[in-house]
């Protein structure tokens, strides 16, 4: 069942919760300790405990809470070459952010909602190929890799496409016939480029090995 946008963060917060009171149990009895050793005793001891498993618990949480705002982030060097990560964060971070909190089925739902909303946003299409790419569903991604790329006009998203597809049919997929047309299309899309002139090789490689292209 796939949840409304406005919650599909909700459970890496939930996750992050979890972690950081699991870690204020800890972080108690070692404040306590600590101020047993400075000579608190009484209220001031137990101040000290509840203090240090607030404080311990808060980091902890605030911690977890970054790791999973920032997947987005991380993935937006490959995905968008500018380096510019704050409109990716903002339009992708929820579904990466349950990804990252290991609700792959939540985070496909969320990709597959945002895809309705907004059908010919390539880059969202390239963010959920990487995640499929990343979670093992190879034949998917390839689908929304040639998708994404039919929708955008951004040659470094075009070429990030194209390669992503050769991967898929060279490896998990097996289909080393069908990366024939994806090589030909990286040398007469950017035949000056240093991908070209692996495509050529790759080419080569795959006629002497008697693979024929579908």
């Amino acid at each position: 069942m796939r949840l409304p946008a406005s919650r599909t963060f909700d459970r890496a917060e939930v996750s992050a919760v979890v972690a950081g009171g699991a870690m204020a149990v800890v972080f108690a009895p070692i404040g306590s300790g600590v101020a047993y050793l400075l000579g608190f005793r009484g209220l001031p001891l137990l101040a000290m405990a509840l203090g240090s498993g607030v404080l311990g618990g808060y980091l902890v949480w605030r911690f977890s809470i970054g790791v999973a705002r920032g997947a987005g982030a991380a993935l937006l060097a490959v995905v968008q070459p500018s380096g510019d990560s704050t409109p990716y964060e903002t339009e992708f971070s929820q579904g990466l952010a349950l990804e990252a909190a290991d609700d792959v089925e939540g985070a496909i739902a969320w990709f597959e909602g945002a895809l309705v909303r907004s059908p010919g946003d390539a880059r969202l299409r390239i963010a959920f190929a990487d995640l499929c790419m990343r979670q093992g569903r190879h034949g998917r991604a390839a689908s929304l890799y040639v998708e994404a790329r039919r929708r955008t006009g951004h040659r470094d998203l075009e070429l990030y496409c194209t390669q992503r597809v050769i991967d898929l049919h060279l490896g998990p997929l097996g289909e080393p016939a069908r990366a024939f047309p994806e090589l030909r299309r990286v040398v007469d899309r950017f035949p000056s480029s240093r991908e070209a002139e692996g495509a050529r090789r790759a080419l080569a490689r795959l006629k002497a090995e008697h693979f024929v292209a579908e």
